[in-house]
C-alpha cells in the first residue's frame, strides 16, 4: 500500500513514465530511416514521398514531445514537475524504500540513495539549461501549436535573436534521449527499478530491420 503522503509523486511520476516509449519510437524511427540504405529503397521514386511525409509527421510530434515534456503548467505531468514532486520527498521515498533492506545495510544504502539523488539532480539541471530546450519551445509555439512569426516564446527566450542556435536534427535525438534516460533515473530512484532505454530502443530497431527487410525497392516496383 502506498504512504498517502507519497501518492501524487507517484501519480506524476508514473504518468510521465508512460510517455517515453512514444519517444522512443519516434526517436529510432527517425535516427534509422535517415540512413544510405534505408534511402537507397525509397529515395528517387514517386511512393517514396509518402515515407518523406511520415518523416515530417514524426519529426513533429518528437518537437512536441520534447517541448510538453518539459511543461512547467501547474498541472503539467512533465520533467520538471516530477523532479520536484520527488525533491520534495527524497527522505520519505527513501525510507519507503529502506523497508526492502537489512537494518544493518540501511544506513550504507541510504547514504548511496543520497548520492545517487545528487546524480540525478546534476543531470536534470543540465537538461533544463540545454539550449536544445529552448529552441525546441519556439519551434513548438511558432510552428506547430500556432503559426507565429515572432513569438512570445522567442522573444523571451532568444532576445538577441533567433536562429536554432546551431541546433540541428541529431541535437534533438539526443536531447530527447538524454529525457528518456533522466525519466528511467526518477523512476530507478523512486521505486528501485526501471525499464532500460537502450532494451527498448534495441526493440523498436528490430521492427526497423524487419521492415525495411520486407519491402522492396520503391523505384523498381513501381
Amino acid at each position: 500500500m502506498r504512504e498517502k503522503s507519497l501518492e501524487s509523486v507517484d501519480v506524476v511520476c508514473e504518468r510521465l513514465a508512460k510517455q517515453r516509449d512514444a519517444a522512443i519510437q519516434y526517436t529510432v524511427f527517425l535516427r534509422d530511416v535517415t540512413k544510405p540504405e534505408r534511402w537507397y529503397k525509397y529515395g528517387n521514386s514517386l511512393s517514396g514521398h509518402m515515407i518523406n511525409l511520415q518523416i515530417v509527421a514524426v519529426e513533429n510530434a518528437l518537437v512536441l514531445w520534447a517541448s510538453r515534456v518539459w511543461d512547467e503548467s501547474r498541472d503539467a505531468q512533465s520533467i520538471p514537475k516530477a523532479f520536484l514532486a520527488v525533491s520534495q520527498n527524497i527522505r520519505k521515498i527513501i525510507r519507503r524504500r529502506s523497508k526492502d533492506w537489512d537494518a544493518q545495510l540501511q544506513e550504507e544504502w541510504t547514504r548511496k540513495q543520497f548520492l545517487s539523488y545528487r546524480e540525478l539532480n546534476t543531470e536534470y539541471l543540465r537538461l533544463a539549461e540545454s539550449p536544445v530546450r529552448n529552441v525546441v519551445r519556439v519551434l513548438r509555439s511558432e510552428n506547430l501549436a500556432h503559426l507565429l512569426a515572432f513569438s512570445d516564446d522567442r522573444r523571451r527566450l532568444f532576445p538577441e535573436g533567433f536562429d536554432q542556435h546551431g541546433v540541428i536534427r541529431n541535437d534533438l535525438f539526443d536531447f530527447v534521449e538524454s529525457c528518456i534516460r533522466l525519466i528511467d533515473r526518477i523512476e530507478l530512484f523512486r521505486v528501485g527499478h526501471s525499464r532500460n532505454f537502450d532494451e527498448s530502443a534495441a526493440v523498436v530497431q528490430s521492427y526497423c530491420d524487419a521492415y525495411w527487410g520486407a519491402v522492396p525497392v520503391f523505384r523498381e516496383v513501381e
